[in-house]
């Protein structure tokens, strides 16, 4: 029998897809620092054609051998035109894959194809240029381009690096000050890279949602238990909810509701009735048929997801997408699916959602900062002795747990000036 010869090229391809496959799945090895992947934002008009960039900064000194990730757009608001490769990507035609034919999201991933390390990035800079059209229905609003996925980047070695990640997009207005790709007379210095704290700069009380700034205070919204634990993996109760709902609104617990509200399962003196009677009053939450609010029960993701929807004031999607099998026909289907579009929250590889299944604290706490485009905040020591600085939401517990000030810094993260809750 003849045996055919692999190409040397062949060959190498190969072994690059068994390391990566390998890397995937395998534990992976984490590398020390984090890089930053970083999306710009702009403001246009409604039928502008804009350029976001997707930077990396702080590439480790190895450079990046492979890179993976998926990201979310908010396709009521824009139109993926293309993607085009950044100055940083070597050899782009070869090593940069990426698939649009998703509305709503666009997926990356970087390979050295010489398997030699020949090729890697090594420079921080744009990595992708994603080429958007907004939509002439849209008046006004911001299209956020979010991480949908988890990021897989590693060096030669196959050590996976820690990333971190900004989220940024198009801010759209009838007046549009950004820059668009028509306007090929303006300098490279003139492009408007808006920090996101920029979109919003102004911390208000009475429903408003806050937002960062260049420079600023948040008060803490939820707090540990009396041990001084956090209890991230713990599930949240309905009331612990509802506090930490008031406390963003900044409601003083003296505060009564404009209208009535009680429910036969909580008396007066249960240490979170002034919070779960407000909210009820706005309509944030609601209790059950039976009149009961049932303020021990854990809160579940489809509960959780409803009370994000009806706080942000986000608008019902016109058409549903059944992205997740097990929300199909569920009654909170229409807020899930608007806020994963929306990238502030995923579901799990087996394209569920588990609605009914209780939300973690730690995962609360996330979805509230990418909610309110919050944290994580950085620079703060470890405050929780069951939440170590290595733990995946450390950063954005820390940011929801401690009254704080805090500055922008020029890779967008919130750095801690001072705590005020001393």
């Amino acid at each position: 029998m003849k045996v055919k010869k692999i190409p040397f090229t062949h060959l190498s391809i190969l072994l690059v897809t068994i390391l990566t496959s390998i890397l995937v799945w395998s534990t992976p090895i984490l590398a020390n620092g984090n890089m930053n992947i970083k999306v710009s934002t702009v403001e246009a008009k409604p039928g502008d054609r804009v350029e976001v960039s997707v930077k990396f900064l702080n590439i480790p000194s190895s450079g990046i051998n492979n890179c993976d990730f998926k990201l979310t757009y908010d396709e009521e608001i824009l139109e993926v035109i293309e993607v085009k490769p950044g100055k940083i990507v070597t050899n782009p035609n070869i090593n940069l894959k990426y698939n649009i034919k998703n509305p709503g999201r666009i997926a990356v991933m970087f390979v050295d194809e010489t398997a030699r390390g020949e090729e890697l990035i090594k420079t921080d800079g744009d990595f992708i240029i994603i080429v958007f059209k907004v939509k002439t229905s849209v008046k006004d609003g911001i299209g956020y381009v979010n991480l949908a996925s988890e990021v897989i980047a590693s060096g030669y070695d196959l050590v996976i690096f820690s990333t971190d990640f900004t989220r940024g997009g198009v801010k759209v207005s009838e007046t549009g000050l950004g820059t668009t790709i028509e306007d090929e007379d303006k300098s490279e210095d003139e492009i408007s890279d808006v920090e996101d704290g920029e979109i919003n700069d102004s911390d208000t009380s009475n429903g408003s949602i806050p937002g960062s700034k260049k420079e600023g205070i948040h008060k803490s919204y939820l707090n540990g238990y009396p041990d001084g634990t956090f209890r991230p993996e713990n599930s949240i109760t309905r009331a612990e909810a509802a506090v930490i709902f008031a406390n963003l609104l900044e409601v003083d617990k003296n505060t009564q509701p404009k209208n009535n509200v009680s429910y036969n399962d909580l008396p007066d003196d249960h240490w979170a009735a002034w919070a779960i009677k407000y909210v009820s009053d706005l309509g944030l939450f609601s209790g059950y048929p039976d009149g009961t609010f049932k303020p021990n029960n854990s809160i579940t993701r489809g509960e959780f997801s409803t009370v994000v929807f009806k706080f942000m004031k986000l608008e019902e999607p016109e058409q549903l997408k059944n992205k997740f099998d097990d929300c199909i026909g569920h009654w909170a289907q229409k807020y899930i699916e608007k806020l994963s579009d929306s990238g502030y929250i995923n579901g799990y590889p087996d394209e569920t959602f588990k609605p009914q299944k209780s939300i973690k604290r730690a995962e609360s706490v996330a979805l509230i900062n990418r909610a309110l485009n919050r944290g994580p905040l950085y620079g703060v020591k470890e405050n929780f002795p069951d939440v170590p600085s290595t733990y995946w939401a450390y950063g954005d517990i820390a940011k929801g747990a401690i009254t704080h000030s805090y500055y922008i810094d020029e890779d967008g993260k919130e750095i801690l000036l001072e705590r005020l809750d001393n």
